[in-house]
């Protein structure tokens, strides 16, 4: 089990020594009651927060109750007049009542809650609800959050935000929720919204003339970090049943002093709905892009951040969503608007754009019409996933359907359960893979200088590469735009596992024609990697590229009829394995990619091409051509009635130039039927000298045992005779002497391999 290392808190430290409780908790709801009255009967000193999820700061919520809640706000013209009325509505058990902010308090103001029966812990995220739209204004300066050790006054403070560090998140009900974490040394027990200097203009134009402040209340997330699964290849939401997942919203543009203008940051934050929807447990409930006719600068983003903890590199990382205006894949505009980050402690560790997260993985999501798309973090770890939409996606208008965001995703890559056998598919559930996990590395993967619908077409089958279904493909093609100015790519990894050097691999295809020579494929590469670095390239031009008939790699599963390898030996380590195809003018209109593989052992020293067999007019003809040839020295051609019993019908030596060839060579052979009569009646003529030789040794044997195995003797020859002649005179040997060929290729070493078995042709 791979694990987020926990943050050390006084809430912590409780679920250490109440497990049973803890489990409660996270599996149910109605835990919620029973632990916060627990943990008040315990100590009055904990902060008592359940960990990673927002707990209001109000009367009758948990261990909060109306004599250790104070609200208090700032009064410019003395206590008789607050900047704030109904102050009292923070700390009340009704979550519709809220302090609206004063005329005075415009100019400077602050409202804030002090919990006198515990505290705390560094690291919470800490915040308030407000009227929808103060984010934005928020942006432009004038609002802050800060926390204090101490019960009331200006001193002991904890840490302040910024208005950078403000998290954001749309709510139900036409409200938000502004945030931060506190950071600083210590823990605390007060927390301050403080509005000082706002732009009343800015103000004006988001909330529209004479609209009203309102403050809903305070809550807390108290972040424990959770433990991601050992099961392999699981997909795992971050919401907050597990995890210290925040969901936020915002802009990634510079807002203000000629960036963004606050018309632009409300338009796009108006369009990000219901965010918090995203870290709930609930896989129904979701957040919701809705694009409007109107035009905005700048991006928008959608994220979900752990509070503790990070998730390690070589995950899968990417949201659940469902477009309602036609589908994902067939929405060209809502694909081409979107990007996908993961970021560490706010900082971009990798990014993937709107054709490259198609390439790199669409699966299955959790309902009809839901897909996860993401991509492999590969450079490093992370703590935060990101969807940002461009603004020509958020302008684009109601034609385009609302979308809907319902988990941000992880997933991992495990290691095989037990060593790999000679040939591994790499597929995820494949038997010969033992659990080992694979992915599609949408880096290495996809089209090159095309359009984003056909980007599409490749997309849509590229999950085919890594399913275990042995049907199922890539469809490398000529409508794809393959050619002298582009290039077509797959590439399939194994995050969790590096296979060590002297291995062969390659790619299961099937081209429209059986590929007859590997010369026919110029401007296919084969190359390996490891850690995201280039190790080796195999292509026709470095004589390092191969192509084999199936058979003749021990592929475990059902294949593709007239399917081929691609392959080359590899002499680096390397954890990803990947195929370029720059034109399709050898291969024909299509090249089908099924399946990527790696094997240790030793590819045939021949690769066989077609091989056929005809009889007519009394002579069996055979040609069979081989594809390249390895140290070979010749062939024994093999023929049988039944498929089971074979015998040798003559030899050809190799062509090959000192048994090794690149090329494609030619070979012939033939019998006449009396030379078939003649070899298959090599075992009448066995039978008949062993009968003489039993004759023969008769003086040797006393006569009594002579006389009693006489009548055995003759009627074993007679079986014999009987057996022979419904053999060598029945129609299948005067019409049909033989029914299948195989060849059997000698290697100079004296081993030997097969071809595959062929049935004659009879005209």
């Amino acid at each position: 089990m791979k694990k987020i290392t926990p943050i050390k808190s006084l809430a912590s430290k409780f679920f250490a020594v109440a497990p049973q409780l803890t489990r409660k908790i996270v599996s149910n709801a109605q835990g919620l009651a029973l632990f916060f009255v627990s943990l008040v009967l315990v100590s009055s000193s904990l902060s008592a927060q359940t960990p990673n999820l927002h707990v209001p700061i109000r009367n009758g919520s948990g261990p909060f109750t109306a004599a250790n809640l104070t609200a208090r706000s700032s009064a410019l013209l003395g206590p008789l007049l607050p900047d704030f009325n109904n102050v009292g509505n923070l700390e009340d058990n009704n979550t519709a009542n809220a302090a609206t902010i004063g005329l005075t308090g415009i100019l400077g103001a602050w409202v804030e809650i002090d919990y006198s029966g515990g505290t705390f812990p560094q690291g919470s995220e800490v915040g308030f609800t407000i009227t929808n739209g103060l984010l934005s204004a928020s942006l432009f300066g004038g609002i802050s959050i800060t926390t204090y050790s101490t019960a009331s006054g200006e001193s002991g403070v904890v840490s302040t935000s910024g208005a950078g560090q403000l998290i954001g998140a749309s709510l139900l009900g036409g409200t938000e929720r502004i945030s931060f974490v506190s950071t600083g040394a210590g823990s605390f027990r007060r927390v301050r919204l403080n509005f000082s200097g706002i732009n009343l203009g800015v103000l004006t134009s988001i909330l529209g003339a004479g609209a009203t402040i309102s403050v809903y209340g305070a809550d807390v997330l108290v972040p424990q970090a959770g433990t991601l699964p050992s099961t392999c290849n699981s997909i795992t939401q971050l919401n907050q049943a597990a995890f210290p997942a925040v969901a936020s919203y915002g802009t990634t543009g510079v807002v203000g002093g000629g960036g963004l203008a606050a018309a632009d940051v409300a338009g796009i934050l108006s369009q990000i709905q219901d965010v918090a929807n995203v870290t709930t447990s609930s896989t129904g409930d979701y957040a919701r892009l809705s694009p409007i006719n109107a035009s905005v600068a700048g991006d928008g983003f959608l994220s979900v951040k752990l509070l503790s903890g990070s998730v390690p590199k070589d995950y899968y990382a990417g949201f659940e969503i469902e477009n309602l205006g036609g589908g994902l894949l067939s929405n060209v505009n809502l694909l081409n608007g979107m990007s996908i980050q993961a970021l560490n402690n706010g900082a971009v560790v990798q990014t993937m754009s709107a054709y490259q997260i198609l390439s790199a993985s669409i699966l299955g999501g959790g309902g009809v019409g839901r897909q996860t798309i993401g991509f492999l973090v590969t450079n490093g770890p992370f703590n935060e996933v990101r969807m940002v939409f461009t603004s020509g996606l958020l302008s684009l208008g109601a034609s385009l359907g609302e979308t809907r965001i319902y988990n941000a995703v992880v997933r991992n890559f495990c290691p095989p359960s037990s060593a790999l056998g000679p040939t591994t598919i790499l597929a995820n559930g494949h038997a010969s893979a033992n659990g080992l996990g694979v992915s599609v590395n949408g880096g290495n993967s996809g089209l090159a200088n095309a359009s984003l619908l056909n980007t599409q077409a490749l997309a849509n089958s590229m999950n085919n590469l890594i399913d275990n279904d042995a049907s199922t493909y890539v469809s490398l093609s000529s409508t794809l735009g393959i050619g002298a100015a582009n290039a077509a790519s797959v590439s399939v990894t194994t995050p969790a596992y590096t296979f060590v050097n002297d291995e062969y691999t390659g790619f299961v295809v099937k081209a429209a024609a059986p590929l007859a020579n590997v010369g026919l494929l110029t401007g296919v590469t084969v190359s390996t990697y490891l850690d995201g670095a280039l190790q080796e390239e195999s292509s026709v031009s470095n004589n390092l590229l191969k192509l084999n008939v199936l058979n003749a790699l021990s592929i475990n599963g059902a294949v593709p009829p007239d399917a081929q390898l691609v392959y080359f030996k590899t002499t680096n380590d390397f954890d990803e394995v990947k195929l370029t195809v720059n034109d399709l003018v050898g291969i024909g209109s299509e090249l089908q990619v099924y399946s990527a593989f790696v094997s240790g052992q030793a590819v045939l020293p021949v690769n066989f091409g077609e091989v056929n067999a005809v009889y007519q007019n009394g002579k069996l003809s055979l040609n069979w051509s081989t594809l390249s040839e390895t140290n070979n020295k010749e062939f024994i051609v093999e023929g049988s009635v039944d498929g089971k019993t074979w015998t040798k019908l003559g030899a050809v030596a190799s062509k090959a130039s000192d048994g090794n060839s690149d090329t494609s060579i030619q070979y012939d052979f033939s019998k006449s039927v009396q030379e078939l009569i003649a070899l298959s009646g090599f075992s009448l003529l066995s039978m008949i000298l062993l009968a003489g030789l039993a004759l023969l040794m008769f003086p040797s044997i006393k006569r009594k045992s002579a006389f009693m195995l006489t009548p055995i003797l003759a009627i074993f020859m007679t079986l014999t005779l009987f057996a022979c002649s419904k053999s060598d005179n029945a129609p299948e040997i005067g019409e049909k002497p033989v029914t299948y060929i195989r060849i059997a290729q000698v290697d100079k070493d004296g081993s030997t391999s097969y071809s595959k078995v062929v049935k004659v042709v009879y005209r």
